[in-house]
């Protein structure tokens, strides 16, 4: 999740105003993930300051040090497990500056008070079918997809953009799977590129148009032919 909030009221539509239109900071959860690292880095990259928090944070130790070396923007690591429940939360109380923004129960009050915002769940281009052996993973990735939704619906009219990213497959930074990265299989920050540029225009998008080819060809497969092909899959690996 990517959120943020910001004191300015101007409506500002250039990628390059992200700070004037959203705010000065922004607070990437799951910090460990490639996307995640992207997604951060691009911001960074538009001079917005992040906040990067992970129950790993190991993982994401080079990507901070990356990020303020080469933007020069504030970087904030902080390690907080979800898992734990409501203890979590305090670390991100403590950690809280002027306008910035942790998770959505947090920062929705803040955003609304301001009239501006934004909230990025990134969840799956999958995640309206069912997977075997993955159920879990569809169950998450298709609660995220609507709890965004249900979010834009509620909270869209009082200045708040909320997006809904549905990536298809995005190479890792593992040096084997690097090397397998293409048209359909960006980079982390070739989609973290094309993603940041449809903030504030799309409340749902796979955030690269080659992803929106995929979205449409699964979208128009029976349900019958979906299941069917995920056990071959299944079976093959």
């Amino acid at each position: 999740m990517f959120a943020c909030a910001g004191r300015s009221r101007k409506t500002l539509w250039l990628i390059t105003d992200l700070r004037q239109r959203y705010g000065e900071w922004a607070v990437i959860c799951g910090a460990s993930g490639a996307i995640a690292k992207a997604y951060a880095a691009e911001l960074a990259r538009h001079g917005v300051c992040v906040i990067l928090i992970s129950s790993d944070v190991n993982n994401v130790a080079d990507t901070v040090r990356s990020i303020t070396d080469t933007y020069g923007v504030e970087t904030i690591l902080i390690e907080a497990d979800f898992c734990q429940g409501p203890s979590a939360c305090k670390a991100l109380k403590d950690a809280m500056l002027v306008g910035a923004t942790l998770v959505t129960r947090l920062v929705l009050p803040t955003m609304v008070e301001r009239g501006k915002g934004a909230v990025v769940n990134i969840s799956n281009g999958r995640c309206f079918r069912p997977a075997i052996g993955r159920v879990a993973l569809s169950a998450s990735t298709a609660f995220l997809n609507n709890f965004s939704r249900a979010l834009h619906y509620e909270y869209g009219h009082r200045g708040i953009f909320v997006q809904s990213l549905l990536p298809f497959r995005v190479a890792s930074q593992a040096p084997e799977d690097y090397a397998t990265a293409g048209w359909f299989v960006p980079s982390p920050q070739v989609y973290a590129s094309h993603a940041l540029s449809t903030l504030g225009i799309s409340h749902r998008t796979t955030g690269y148009w080659p992803h929106t080819i995929q979205f449409r060809l699964v979208q128009c497969l029976p349900e019958w032919v979906w299941m069917l092909g995920t056990r071959v899959l299944t079976r093959a690996t």
